[in-house]
């Protein structure tokens, strides 16, 4: 193994990894309603690493409490640390409605519609996405790769390094990554870093045993490193929703793309006849699961995708989902507007 390959071996990211861990178990106990656990965790993440998306998740339990004027100070904080989520809004403008301020609350939800008119019908939105996901459960769609080639692989850019974001690499795609390395002349600490594990619980509690590997007498944690460039106005303009309609929390203005990202592309995709990186695997953004969705279902020339732009596609994907949910097998009214929006369409 190259000797360069680690540059931030004695750089521990503990504090990182317990503020993701913190944050996770109180989205997890905010889930299933111990509230008062959830305050708890959220505020060990907060005393590690003020984000933004955790005081949203702190006012969320706050919000289930009742307790409004916590709720409003931390969603109030979020905001101001981020204000370009329309989903902070919505979140104040609903408990300023609860706490009986109407004139603030509207205040509130028309700014998230400013950012996202979508946000007037959000709801719709996150019912037509969780019905197909339903309908198609049994199905590899769930599992197919994303058609939208055209994509700038916005999940491939994050804002901190990746293992915080649970992108890992197995023993044998890593074997599989340092011979493509290898063959291609790619020093690897370009591209690979590992993180040192001493038995830490919050490690333990936040990574799979299968990627935590022995070398040289220790255990390391391998993730990639992230390039250079960061993201430019025109890309963060067009950035795609997760599946129930949030905001990447992954990504802002900072984000920068995994090393392995070249030409919107992944350059170890197939290394080791494994498709990708389980973490990357089990991500599919909203446009792609509906383009993914309508492809499945025979509707439209795959190849049809590739002179549109991203934001085009996000609004066309956001129209066919609403159609699709309406009746999923019903497409006629699909073909109709996905003919009218320049694309090759067929009957099923």
């Amino acid at each position: 193994m190259n000797s360069r390959l680690i540059s931030r071996e004695d750089k521990r990211d503990d504090r990182g990894m317990e503020e993701k861990y913190f944050h996770s178990m109180g989205a997890f106990l905010c889930d299933e309603g111990r509230l008062d656990e959830a305050i708890d965790f959220f505020c060990r993440a907060l005393a590690l690493k003020e984000e933004p998306y955790t005081h949203y998740h702190l006012s969320l339990a706050y919000t289930g409490k009742m307790e409004f004027e916590e709720a409003l100070r931390e969603i109030s904080r979020a905001i101001e640390m981020n204000p370009s989520v329309p989903e902070y809004y919505l979140q104040r403008s609903h408990i300023r409605y609860l706490g009986g301020d109407k004139d603030k609350a509207s205040t509130d939800y028309e700014k998230a519609c400013e950012i996202d008119g979508n946000c007037r019908r959000i709801e719709e939105i996150k019912r037509g996405a969780e019905l197909i996901e339903a309908q198609l459960k049994d199905r590899s769609i769930l599992e197919a790769s994303c058609p939208v080639v055209s994509c700038p692989a916005y999940c491939c850019h994050f804002s901190g390094d990746l293992v915080r974001h649970g992108v890992h690499i197995g023993p044998w795609k890593l074997r599989a990554i340092r011979a493509f390395l290898k063959e291609n002349g790619l020093p690897e600490e370009d591209f690979i870093d590992r993180l040192p594990y001493s038995g830490e619980e919050h490690i333990q509690r936040l990574v799979p045993p299968n990627y935590i590997l022995r070398e040289q007498g220790q255990q390391f944690i391998y993730y990639p490193k992230r390039g250079d460039e960061t993201m430019n106005e025109a890309l963060l303009k067009d950035l795609p929703k997760g599946t129930d309609y949030r905001t990447l929390v992954w990504i802002a203005d900072n984000a920068r793309p995994c090393a392995f990202l070249n030409e919107k592309r992944c350059m170890i995709y197939n290394a080791g006849d494994e498709n990708g990186l389980e973490a990357c695997k089990q991500f599919l953004c909203l446009t792609g699961f509906v383009f993914a969705t309508i492809n499945h279902l025979k509707i439209i020339d795959e190849r049809t995708l590739n002179g549109k732009t991203m934001g085009e596609l996000n609004s066309i994907a956001l129209e066919a989902l609403l159609i699709l949910s309406r009746g999923v097998y019903d497409n006629e009214e699909l073909i109709s507007f996905l003919q009218h929006r320049g694309f090759k369409a067929r009957m099923a």
